[in-house]
C-alpha cells in the first residue's frame, strides 16, 4: 500500500509542459516578496489560486521541494503547469476534496482567502490533507491601508473598483487584528505576521509618520504577509 508521500496525484492532476498564454499582470505576479515567510524546511507544496505559477517557480528554484497547486482560471493553470509538478483546476473547496490525505507540509495562499465567502471551509477541508505541524504561507490585503481610510473618511465612501483593496471580487476583509483572529479561530499559530508592500508616495510620508506615533503603523502597508502552523 503506498504511503500518503507515495501516491500518485488525482487523475485530473496534470503536469508537464502546456501551452503558453498571454501575459496577464493579475495572474503573472511572482509574489517574491512572500519568500521571506517560508518556513526553513518542507517537501511537500500545495499552493492554493496559483496564478500562472510564478510564486511557485520561484520557490522552487530555491528550495528542492514538490509543489502541488489548485487555481480555477483554466489559462492561468495551463502556464502554471509549466512550472510546477502538478496543477488541478477548479473551485478551490471543491479540488481540496481530490487531494491525497496527510501529504503536504505546506499550505500557500497568497491573496485567496478575501475571495472566499466562507473562507473557513477551505481551512477546515485542508486540514486532513496536512501533515502534521503543517506551516500556512498567506497573504491578505489590509482594510486599514492609509488610502481607503480617505476613502472612507473624506470621501465618505466605498465603492468597488476593478483591482486593489476594494476588488469587486473580494467578498471579505481584514485588519491585522482580525486575520490573527481568523486564523486562531480555526485552529493555526500565528507565528510571524508583518506589513508587505508598504506606501512610499511622498505625499503620504507625513500623515504615515503621525499614524505611526500615535500606534497605527499598519495603515503604511497594502498587505500583511503571514505564517502560522497547523
Amino acid at each position: 500500500m503506498d504511503t500518503p508521500r507515495e501516491q500518485a496525484p488525482p487523475a485530473n492532476m496534470t503536469h508537464g509542459p502546456q501551452p503558453n498564454m498571454e501575459t496577464n499582470t493579475y495572474y503573472s505576479r511572482d509574489r517574491r516578496e512572500m519568500l521571506q515567510f517560508l518556513p526553513a524546511t518542507f517537501s511537500d507544496v500545495i499552493e492554493i489560486g496559483c496564478g500562472q505559477g510564478e510564486f511557485g517557480r520561484l520557490v522552487k528554484a530555491a528550495r528542492q521541494t514538490r509543489y502541488s497547486a489548485i487555481e480555477a482560471d483554466a489559462a492561468a493553470a495551463s502556464v502554471a503547469r509549466s512550472h510546477l509538478d502538478y496543477v488541478l483546476v477548479g473551485d478551490a473547496v471543491a479540488a481540496v476534496e481530490a487531494l491525497p490525505d496527510h501529504r503536504f507540509d505546506l499550505l500557500v495562499c497568497n491573496d485567496v482567502i478575501e475571495h472566499l465567502a466562507a473562507p473557513e471551509k477551505l481551512l477546515q477541508s485542508i486540514r486532513p490533507k496536512m501533515k502534521p505541524h503543517a506551516a500556512l504561507v498567506c497573504s491578505l490585503p489590509n482594510v486599514r491601508v492609509l488610502g481607503n481610510l480617505i476613502h472612507l473618511l473624506v470621501h465618505k465612501d466605498f465603492e468597488y473598483t476593478d483591482w486593489g483593496i476594494r476588488d469587486r471580487t473580494h467578498l471579505r476583509f481584514f485588519t491585522k487584528k482580525s486575520m490573527v483572529r481568523f486564523f486562531e479561530d480555526n485552529g493555526l499559530r500565528i507565528e510571524r505576521i508583518a506589513g508587505i508592500n508598504p506606501i512610499t508616495s511622498p505625499k503620504t510620508s507625513a500623515p504615515l509618520a503621525l499614524l505611526q506615533l500615535l500606534g497605527h503603523g499598519d495603515t503604511r502597508f497594502m498587505q500583511f504577509g503571514i505564517t502560522a502552523r497547523f
